[in-house]
């Protein structure tokens, strides 16, 4: 508690002497690099990292005994992995500092780059053994005096991408480290306000830029609203020349300007050689806008029609699906269903348009579903047979570099046709591999890419080589619409079986509601009666009330051995002994009797 009070006071006497905060970032920083940049900038400036928890609260405290309000937007700032450094200094110069202290750090397996990695042409001093792991990665290399020499910049790793293992261990035996760690500055507080580090970069040429921009907007605002200013003025007049020159036309009044002017009027031949080219320009662009124009229309009118003719719609996602897939699926289909592909703008504006001509509202619940790129199929046929049809023309695909994997990729055990030297490709993958009759042999099925992942170079090429086209592609079903409903394509493989079990749990639910809130349904009728019959039975059983169907039981609790000896052949049937049953009668006798007098109370119940 007293390190935790002294930490506060500490972080309270930082705000009252520094009025600029600089908030960075330490994720990756070790402590003797943090220790090297708090004596780089001894001076002017004060590191002070902790718990986030610890500096809001001590923060909060001093809001609270001082009143400042303007330290607030702080703590919002105070996620993740931070820090803060309190300066005296130019914040530029601190921010440069803190860059020389970045310190190089290797590729590891997994790890999210935070920049490009570019290799450099040039002799990486390997042996020519090593060529595999270039190969892989596609990088084109040439032996040169004994050595693989990387002929042009490849680039390995992307930002954002993570590094795999193929990239790991070539960057590795190149000695590169192409990471650099350090604190980074992401905000910066300055007597109250909070601002983006980028800010410091400005030069007084974009500060140029930004006051023109300024002006400009500053301009058009008083030349909307006629109100004279310094930077409207020069716009003011050539506009009131305008309006002069026009009366000067339409008048005799005149002046010299207004001569030239006059005389293009005289003589408007002048005027036509002038504008022609650009005429003839423009009656190409009407022209074509035209067509374009006219071909939207064409669209609207057929999907307007399709909406008339069909009732039910399958909205279909198409991605990845080539022109000559597509052309195979229509003629597969033809007959009972047609497909209309389209950019979803188009198709929403032709929906908006028949909801407005037709009054029909049903249709309206088919845009939402238009995101992505999806197409519609109108179909009169059993919508099951449909989608079972698409399924028909998927297509196998190879696995490429950077493509997001829709499933999961495992490589089966067994015999790959590949020879010896092709275990490289293996080894980088962690995929475990024996050789049998001169063939590299997978021992053991290993999953090679998850579901989500991107495709990496290695897998792509070991895959390509185990002639492996692990992707299929082809139209996929995402929505169902039909007769103004929506509903997911799980509902086409429901069965009467599924039906009958799903009607027969919400009639168990609609009994047990009715009788636990004593309203009547149905459902619920038969075993009110049968509760209803019991408490009778109960009342009956206690009091010298009766009626036939009670004197049997009166008569079994008058001789209970009439009981046990219609119970003992159950009892011996199921294998127990006769003592056994004479403790399991004793047992049940004991429940009959708890269960009655819970009847004889619920007959009284509200």
């Amino acid at each position: 508690m007293e390190k935790k009070e002294i930490y506060s006071a500490k972080l309270k006497r930082l705000i009252d002497e520094y009025s600029k905060i600089l908030i960075v970032f330490a994720d990756n920083v070790g402590s003797n690099q943090l220790q090297q940049i708090r004596q780089g900038l001894r001076g002017d400036s004060v590191i002070l990292m902790g718990k986030n928890t610890l500096m809001k609260r001590a923060l909060k405290s001093y809001i609270q005994e001082t009143g400042n309000d303007t330290i607030q937007p702080l703590i919002g700032l105070l996620q993740g992995n931070v820090g803060l450094i309190f300066t005296k200094g130019d914040l530029k110069e601190v921010r440069e500092e803190l860059g020389k202290y970045k310190v190089g750090a290797p590729a590891r397996v997994n790890l999210v780059a935070p920049v490009d990695v570019i290799i450099p042409p040039g002799n990486t001093g390997l042996d020519p053994s090593q060529t595999s792991f270039f190969q892989i990665l596609n990088i084109p290399t040439k032996i040169n005096k004994g050595t693989v020499e990387i002929i042009t910049p490849v680039e390995i790793i992307k930002k954002g991408d993570k590094v795999g293992s193929s990239e790991a261990a070539l960057l590795s035996k190149l000695a590169i480290k192409p990471f650099s760690y350090g604190l980074i500055v992401t905000k910066v507080y300055e007597d109250g306000s909070v601002y983006d580090p980028e800010v410091l970069d400005l030069t007084e040429d974009d500060l140029a830029v930004r006051f023109a921009s300024g002006l400009a907007n500053v301009t058009s605002l008083a030349l909307s609203i006629s109100f004279p200013t310094l930077a409207a003025a020069p716009h003011m007049l050539i506009n009131a020349y305008k309006n002069v020159l026009a009366v000067a036309v339409a008048t005799d009044y005149t002046f010299p300007q207004a001569e030239e002017v006059k005389e293009y009027l005289k003589d408007p031949s002048k005027f036509a050689a002038a504008v022609a080219p650009v005429a003839s320009s423009t009656g190409v662009l009407k022209k074509a806008a035209k067509s374009k124009m006219e071909k939207k229309e064409r669209y609207s009118d057929k999907l307007k029609k399709l909406i008339d003719e069909y009732s039910k719609i399958l909205v279909v996602l198409a991605d990845n699906v080539g022109s000559n897939q597509l052309q195979q699926i229509r003629q597969g289909l033809r007959g009972d269903s047609v497909i209309l592909m389209g950019k979803n703008t188009l198709m929403k504006r032709a929906l908006k348009s028949y909801v407005q001509e037709t009054g029909n509202e049903t249709i309206r619940p088919l845009m939402d579903l238009l995101a992505g790129n999806v197409g519609l199929i109108f179909t009169k046929g059993d919508l099951k047979e449909v989608r079972e049809e698409l399924s028909k023309y998927r297509v196998g695909a190879p696995a490429r570099v950077g493509l997001i994997a829709p499933v999961d990729v495992v490589i089966p055990p067994g015999n790959t046709g590949l020879d010896p030297s092709q275990t490289s490709f293996f080894q980088i993958l962690n995929i475990p591999t024996k050789i049998n009759k001169g063939t590299v042999e997978i021992i053991t099925p290993v999953e090679i890419i998850k579901k989500g992942d991107k495709v990496g170079s290695s897998e792509a090429m070991l895959l390509a080589k185990l002639a492996v086209k692990p992707f299929s592609y082809g139209l996929v079903v995402e929505k169902v619409f039909e007769d103004g409903s929506v509903y997911d394509p799980q509902v086409l493989d429901l069965t009467e079986d599924d039906l009958a079990e799903k009607f027969a749990s919400g009639l168990a639910n609609v009994t047990a509601l009715a009788l636990s809130i004593s309203f009547p349904t149905l459902a619920a009728a038969p075993h009110m009666f049968i509760n209803g019959y019991k408490n009778v039975l109960a009342v009956a059983v206690a009091t010298d009330y009766t009626f036939p169907q009670a004197e049997e039981v009166k008569e079994f609790l008058k001789d209970p051995s009439k009981f046990i000896a219609a119970v003992v052949p159950v009892a011996s049937a199921t294998g127990g002994d006769a003592s056994g049953g004479a403790f399991k009668e004793e047992e049940k006798k004991e429940e009959d009797s708890e269960s009655d007098e819970d009847n004889m109370l619920s007959l009284f119940d509200d």
